[in-house]
């Protein structure tokens, strides 16, 4: 049997990539501004372009990982560097971060630990494939190629469990929506004391 750290360098082996700087359609970012009942973005912590509507931006130069974030975060991060995105949201204490990655993560060590353990988490896969837009290529219909999943790390246990039902409520996506933490918190009602 393939031990993790195999079936994660293969499966970084089958999205090399000479560029980080997809861009994401307005198909993913719009329904994650419904959830919220928002116009905008309140930071792209991740930015190459300004295509996702926000206040402020951080960019490749400016390093979203050397600051603070606060807000209504939107983060499409650059493939190698999801791991150190999704520690620095951790660490976030003034923020919600809407994530949009890659859907086979789940099985690594962080997703786990970060995502699927944590109770102030909220995730779920796109049913379909999805295709970003190539910077230099605005005008061109995204091709469907990679398995995405919004991850969404929330300041409280309470406001991801009211984001994890607005989404299932709305059928947003046309999947479900589950609260990190373990099977057990997602069936019962969970109350923090």
């Amino acid at each position: 049997m393939q031990n993790e750290h195999q079936r994660y360098a293969d499966n970084e082996a089958k999205y090399k990539s000479l560029r980080d700087d997809y861009k994401t359609p307005p198909e993913i970012y719009k329904p994650i501004l419904e959830i919220f009942g928002a116009s905008k973005f309140d930071l792209d912590v991740a930015c190459t372009e300004h295509n996702i509507p926000a206040r402020f931006y951080f960019t490749k130069e400016s390093d979203g990982l050397l600051h603070d974030w606060f807000g209504l975060c939107f983060c499409n991060p650059p493939w190698k560097k999801t791991i150190k995105f999704i520690k620095h949201a951790a660490k976030q204490h003034n923020a919600t971060i809407c994530f949009v990655i890659a859907s086979d993560r789940f099985y690594v060590d962080y997703m786990q630990e970060f995502v699927i353990n944590n109770p102030c988490a909220v995730f779920l896969i796109l049913p379909k494939k999805q295709g970003f837009i190539i910077p230099s290529q605005k005008n061109k219909t995204p091709v469907p190629s990679v398995g995405t999943s919004i991850v969404i790390i929330c300041e409280s246990v309470q406001e991801a469990e009211k984001i994890k039902n607005n989404i299932n409520y709305r059928n947003l996506f046309n999947t479900t929506a589950f609260r990190g933490g373990g099977i057990y918190e997602n069936l019962v009602h969970y109350n923090e004391t």
